[in-house]
């Protein structure tokens, strides 16, 4: 049996009413979405917003405190100290603000090339993840059980012995008790986690902050140790240590699942 096609409605010019079946999947095509679905959108992209500017301060923060505590400012204070014992408080000044200078410069070249220098010798970032970390803990290690500071002396006194007294800013204060292997290892480790121009613009900026601390540490010396004193001293850098354990102990995880994972 045959039917025949129903026959379509004719429609009168002159009229504005639409039918039941004129141009009804245009309309719907065209229709505005819902204001629950525009609400959800707006939500789910400032939370998305809000957790990476969470995420931005967090990897900040975890940078300066990587950097202030390898610097060291408690630790470093009585050991400029004695680097400086027959000078005036002007000559302090300006050797501590020498040495500053130059730790930040090579600090500084290190941040910036720090991906070029591991491309070069064929280093991936996670490898250096994993080393970096075990080089922060093994300093960690030394600064909870002392053994850091005696050995930054030995360094100090070797540095009064010779005959380069006068140019103690460059050596041993900027290398290596300011900008020494910790340091730089820890600068190039953050520079794979800055890796756009923004970023490693901010961890120059923190370079900046660190060493600008450490400096007003190394200005004011004599009175920080005189108020710390030795049982003071000893247990703020113990206190460091622990902190840098923590932090090395995560460059580790990280990097070691990014390895096993690729």
């Amino acid at each position: 049996m045959f039917y025949a096609a129903p026959t379509p409605i004719p429609r009168n010019p002159g009229s504005n009413r639409k039918t039941v079946g004129d141009s009804a999947p245009s309309s719907l095509a065209w229709a505005p979405a819902p204001a629950c679905a525009i609400r959800k959108g707006k939500l789910l992209s400032s939370t998305r917003s809000r957790y990476t500017a969470m995420h931005g301060y967090e990897a900040l923060l975890n940078a300066f405190l990587t950097l202030i505590v390898i610097l060291d400012p408690p630790g470093n204070a009585p050991l400029f100290l004695g680097l400086t014992t027959d000078m005036t408080k002007a000559q302090r000044f300006q050797v501590a603000l020498r040495g500053s200078i130059i730790a930040f410069v090579i600090l500084t070249v290190f941040a910036i090339a720090g991906s070029g220098i591991l491309s070069a010798f064929g280093i991936t970032i996670d490898a250096f993840r994993v080393a970096g970390g075990l080089l922060l803990f093994w300093i960690a290690s030394e600064m909870i059980f002392e053994r850091r500071t005696a050995r930054k002396q030995q360094s100090v006194d070797r540095s009064n012995a010779g005959d380069h007294v006068s140019d103690i800013a460059a050596f041993p204060l900027a290398i290596p008790l300011i900008a020494g292997p910790g340091s730089i290892s820890a600068v190039v480790l953050l520079s794979t986690t800055f890796s756009s121009p923004v970023g490693r613009l901010e961890l120059v900026a923190i370079i900046f902050v660190a060493i600008a601390i450490l400096f007003a540490t190394l200005a004011i010396a004599n009175s920080l140790d005189r108020f710390l004193g030795q049982t003071g001293r000893a247990v703020l850098i113990r206190l460091l240590g622990v902190l840098l354990a923590a932090l090395s102990v995560q460059y580790v995880a990280d990097g070691t699942k990014a390895l096993f994972s690729s």
